[in-house]
This record gives structure tokens, C-alpha cells and sequence, in this order.
């Protein structure tokens, strides 16, 4: 009886006579069948439908033979895939309450380190509000804003948003700092006009005493 060690998975041969007999006997079966055989004469019938019988038999008797030889491996799949099955749905179940129990863990910590990183981020975007807070503030309160800004320790408090925290500082005290010139011309500008007003104001004063 064929059985699966007939099979040699590494030569891709199967060493079963019915194989080897048919194999052996191809070439002779393209020799026969390279004659031209007329159907129409008695001889020819007899001699083409001989041929066809031998030929046909050697391929039912393979085909009879693949089955035999398959069915082992067929039924093999079979016990191996049910076994599987039936071992897998068992380390599922142990699997599974572990799985649930580390994603919820897992989860956890995803969810601390995106609210660490956004305070973070917060922290840059606050950095930065400094520039509207700026505008149209006396050049004191700028000043203090710049200095503010300026303390603040970008080099070790912002972890893996150092470089992005750094930038956002620089770019920050450097608008700031336009702000503060802008601010300070103003003022001087103002503080200018007010002098010259007070000073027309006294001459005209001046004057009606005078008259």
C-alpha cells in the first residue's frame, strides 16, 4: 500500500511503482503515438483504439494511484488543522485577559505621555501668546514680558519638544523685542509731542499775561 514516506518532499520524486512504470514508459507511448492511425480502415481502427485503451489505461491507473497516495496527506491536514484548532482556541483564552490586562496598562500610558506632550505643546503656545499680549502694552510691561520669556529654561524642560520649544523662544523674544523698539519710539514720540504741547500752552499763557 502507497503511504506518505513513498514521498520525497526534498527531490519532489514519489517512489511508487505506478509512477515509475508510467514515467519509464513515455517515451515509448510518443513513439506509438507518433504514428497516424486512420480510424476509418479496420486495421487502423483496431490498432488506434488499442493504442488509446493502453494509454488511457496508464493514466486512470496514476490517477487511481494519486488518490491513494493523497489521501494520507489529506487526512493528515485534517488531524493537524483540528489539533491546531483546538490547541489554539485554548491559548486564546489564556491569552486574552493577559492581552486585555497590558493594553489596558498600555493605554494608560499612551494617554499620560499625549497629555504630558501637550502640556507641553501648551506650554510653547503660552510661550508664544506673549506676542499679542504685547501689542499695545507701555514698553515697562513689555520689558517685563521679554524678561519673562527670556527666563524661561528651554534647554531642559521641554524633553523631546526641546528644539521646537527653543525655536518658538527665539522667534518669540525676537517679535517681542521689535514690539519693545516700536513701543519705546512711540512713547518717546508721544512724550515729545506732550512737551511740545505744554510748551505752546505756557507761551500762550505767556502771552495773554503779557498783552
Amino acid at each position: 500500500m502507497t503511504s506518505m514516506n513513498d514521498v520525497d518532499i526534498e527531490s519532489g520524486k514519489v517512489q511508487v511503482e505506478v509512477f515509475t512504470k508510467t514515467d519509464a514508459a513515455l517515451s515509448i507511448l510518443r513513439e506509438k503515438c507518433a504514428t497516424v492511425y486512420d480510424f476509418r480502415t479496420v486495421t487502423g481502427y483496431e490498432q488506434g483504439a488499442e493504442l488509446l485503451k493502453e494509454v488511457k489505461g496508464y493514466r486512470t491507473a496514476l490517477e487511481k494511484e494519486r488518490k491513494k497516495i493523497k489521501a494520507p496527506y489529506l487526512e493528515a491536514g485534517k488531524i493537524i488543522d483540528s489539533e491546531a484548532k483546538r490547541i489554539t482556541e485554548v491559548l486564546a483564552e489564556l491569552e486574552e485577559p493577559l492581552a486585555a490586562a497590558k493594553k489596558e496598562v498600555d493605554d494608560h500610558k499612551k494617554r499620560m505621555e499625549e497629555q504630558r506632550i501637550a502640556r507641553l505643546r501648551s506650554k510653547i503656545q503660552e510661550m508664544e501668546s506673549y506676542v499679542d499680549k504685547a501689542r499695545n502694552q507701555p514698553s515697562e510691561a513689555v520689558a517685563a514680558m521679554i524678561d519673562t520669556v527670556d527666563a524661561i529654561n528651554t534647554q531642559e524642560d521641554f524633553y523631546e519638544l526641546k528644539e521646537e520649544a527653543i525655536n518658538a523662544q527665539a522667534a518669540t523674544l525676537d517679535k517681542l523685542g521689535s514690539i519693545y523698539t516700536d513701543r519705546v519710539q512711540f512713547e518717546q514720540a508721544e512724550k515729545a509731542r506732550r512737551e511740545a504741547e505744554e510748551k505752546q500752552r505756557a507761551q500762550a499763557a505767556a502771552q495773554r499775561i503779557s498783552e
